[in-house]
């Protein structure tokens, strides 16, 4: 039910956990309807014409550790700025 970004996230912090293997086969293509999956294409307001997870962000295709460690530290250096500017508010 993850798309491409939030499987690389979940695939770097409990890589034992994710087998992508067990995902139907690439000539599939992804309805939202059926796997309660939706993208951010979607979400943005344009989603695809078929409704289907677009080949960027399908998991199958282009999901993995590098990129979800990529993904968390980029987070957590935005978090940890947000927080720095909340507290020097507070000085």
């Amino acid at each position: 039910h993850a798309v491409a970004s939030e499987t690389s996230k979940f695939m770097a912090i409990y890589p034992d956990k994710v087998d992508l293997k067990k995902l139907p086969k690439k000539n599939i293509k992804y309805k939202y309807r059926d796997l309660a999956i939706v993208d951010s294409d979607a979400f943005l307001g344009q989603p695809d014409p078929n409704y289907e997870v677009q080949e960027k962000n399908d998991p199958r295709y282009s999901a993995n550790q590098e990129i979800g460690k990529l993904l968390i530290q980029r987070a957590v250096k935005t978090i940890g700025e947000k927080v720095k500017q909340e507290l020097s508010k507070l000085i």
